[in-house]
């Protein structure tokens, strides 16, 4: 399943199996042109978890592989879409 992101800059979060430490999560990235890049490095916080902030910089649908110790365990469809603008009120 997709997940929508907006474009620019977007923390994503990720678990590893089992809720391992110490662990070197990667992933690479194809964009909407099929051009890859990465790996890029997850941070780790503690208790399985990891994060990564990461420059949406092109619109569509972003495939990324995610792998632990550089063995691949996931992948995961970005949609990167413009979003509606805010509507406000004015009470009239």
């Amino acid at each position: 399943m997709a997940s929508w992101y907006p474009y620019g800059i977007s923390r994503l979060r990720y678990r590893t199996t089992a809720f391992q430490t110490g662990l070197t999560v990667t992933i690479y990235f194809y964009n909407p042109d099929n051009e890859e890049s990465g790996p890029f490095e997850f941070i780790e916080v503690g208790r399985g978890g990891y994060y990564l902030d990461f420059n949406f910089n092109k619109y569509g649908s972003w495939q990324g592989f995610v792998y632990e110790n550089g063995v691949i365990k996931t992948s995961s469809v970005f949609l990167i879409m413009r979003w509606p603008g805010i509507v406000t009120y004015n009470g009239k």
